[in-house]
Order: structure tokens, then C-alpha cells, then sequence
């Protein structure tokens, strides 16, 4: 009987020992996992703002409006960017008729509060973001740019000119 005793208190010793070295195995890959998900969601996010300013800035172009005013269309979604690295382009593709349309698109021109795209053309709205990655070491993978640590999003969305 003492010698059954005596293994239980070696075993869960020799247990204790085996659990460390697990988990100096293992916490270093849920940690990682842990800053992949963090880095991701906010990735996720940031690039659900930018189709949202977007979808605005084409809608305010393709009802006339100038650049200057879809820009301020989008601010109340620019509200944790940096705005240094955010950018708009707006542009349009002129239908020439009979199904044809023009080969290249146009960048959008205003002549003070409207813009110049004819009617039936499509106003196609660029966000581009650099977006400052959490840890841009421990994901070399996704940075286009390693000096800045950034990742570009760019979110596109076209519609007709009314």
C-alpha cells in the first residue's frame, strides 16, 4: 500500500513537469493566434469602413455632387483613420451608346459645386488606406510596405450617373 502511495505523489510531480514543458510548447502559439485574431478584426473592420466611404462617396458623385463635398460625405465614417493616409478617387467611364462604353476611365472633374460626368456614365469611387499593422513584425506576411509597417486596403464601388 505505501508504495502506491508513494508513485501517486511521484507521478503527479513527474505530471506537473510535463504540463510546464507543454505549455512552454503551447502559449507561444495561442498567443499568436490571440494577435492573429486582434490584427485580422481590425483589418476586418477598417476595410468594412472603407467600402461604407465608399458606397458614400460614389452615391454623392454619381448624383452630381463635386469631389469636395463627397469627401465630406465620408466623414462621419473616418472617424478613427488617419486621415494622412486615407485617399479618394473618383472616376468615370462615359457611355458612348449602343452598348459601347469608353475604353478608359476619367478622373473626376468639378466646376464648382457639380461634377462634369455626363448622364448614363458610371462614377466608380477608390479608398485607398494605409493601415498600421498592430505587431508588423509578427506579420511580415501581410506588410506592403516594412518601413511604415503598413498594409493598403482599397475598397471600390461603382454606380450610374443619374
Amino acid at each position: 500500500m505505501e508504495q502506491t502511495g508513494r508513485l501517486r505523489r511521484g507521478s503527479c510531480r513527474a505530471c506537473q513537469g510535463i504540463a510546464s514543458v507543454e505549455l512552454a510548447i503551447v502559449a507561444p502559439v495561442l498567443i499568436f493566434i490571440m494577435f492573429a485574431i486582434m490584427e485580422f478584426g481590425v483589418l476586418f473592420s477598417v476595410a468594412v469602413q472603407l467600402e461604407a466611404m465608399a458606397r458614400t462617396a460614389a452615391r454623392a458623385a454619381a448624383a452630381g455632387e463635386s469631389w469636395n463635398r463627397a469627401w465630406q460625405r465620408t466623414e462621419p465614417l473616418r472617424c478613427n483613420l488617419d486621415c494622412s493616409r486615407l485617399s479618394l478617387v473618383l472616376e468615370y467611364k462615359e457611355y458612348l451608346g449602343d452598348g459601347q462604353w469608353a475604353d478608359d476611365w476619367q478622373p473626376l472633374q468639378s466646376d464648382g459645386s457639380f461634377n462634369t460626368a455626363p448622364a448614363n456614365s458610371i462614377i466608380r469611387a477608390t479608398v485607398i488606406y494605409h493601415h498600421k499593422l498592430l505587431l508588423p513584425g509578427l506579420f511580415t506576411f501581410l506588410v506592403d510596405d516594412p518601413e511604415e509597417g503598413t498594409k493598403a486596403l482599397v475598397a471600390r464601388v461603382a454606380m450610374p450617373r443619374t
